[in-house]
């Protein structure tokens, strides 16, 4: 009897936070047959190994919302000649545009040589510039003309379609960057992180912080470099 109690418990804990699951969660754990990813360089250095990766993390709408309907990010994985602490791994979540070079460092190299861990970086979040075909300007935007073009798609059609805010792909891109670096180092036959640190500033703060809230349970630490702007009210 405290068997059948207890696993109508466990069901009951399953159903209920499956009910109380965000937009937010349904548009990030929805599969995209466009993620993918590869590697474009390999950098042997004496103490680490510095990996650069192009991923595309997912098609946000089509074709007739904007230009850039495929977002794609460069990535850079630093792996240390002796990982001493594997189970976590440090991804920061950084800006920059289509139109950079490829890169050849990790900001976060030092911080992987110091801990002897895994740390990575992902760029283009958002995924920029680019242009909204409605919009009557007709421009490139990029940060927060961005972020505040979809708020303004989304009150203007009263919250029918809350995937249009701007943080939807943002989020979703930095879930499918773990992923990434989960399956890459797979691949390489290197010991696979079961734990992220997240961070970011400023819009990357807010995507780090929307990061924690969709996935934790690998997401065990937040960095959110960004004003507390928690239950805010338009």
């Amino acid at each position: 009897m405290y068997f059948i109690g207890l696993s109508c418990i466990v069901v009951f804990i399953i159903i209920l936070n499956n009910c109380l699951a965000t937009p937010l969660d349904d548009y990030v754990n929805t599969p995209d047959p466009m993620f993918s990813w590869k590697r474009l360089q390999t950098y042997p250095f004496p103490t680490y190994t510095l990996f650069i990766m192009n991923m595309t993390s997912q098609r946000w709408f089509d074709d007739s919302l904007s230009s850039q309907p495929i977002w794609w990010h460069y990535m850079a994985i630093t792996v240390p000649k002796n990982i001493r602490r594997y189970k976590t791994a440090f991804l920061l979540v950084n800006n920059g545009d289509n139109t950079n070079p490829v890169p050849t460092s990790n900001p976060m190299t030092d911080l992987a040589i110091s801990s002897s861990s895994v740390t990575a970086t992902i760029w283009q979040i958002p995924n920029q510039p680019f242009q909204f075909w409605a919009d009557p300007l007709e421009k490139l935007r990029r940060e927060d003309a961005l972020v505040a073009w979809t708020w303004k798609q989304y009150f203007d059609t009263n919250g029918m379609d809350p995937t249009i805010l701007l943080y939807f792909p943002m989020t979703k891109a930095v879930v499918r960057a773990m992923d990434t670096i989960e399956q890459f180092l797979q691949q390489e036959h290197i010991t696979v992180p079961q734990e992220f640190v997240v961070g970011g500033a400023s819009k990357r703060g807010w995507t780090t912080w929307l990061t924690a809230a969709v996935d934790n349970t690998r997401v065990v630490a937040a960095v959110p470099i960004v004003m507390d702007l928690l239950n805010i009210r338009p």
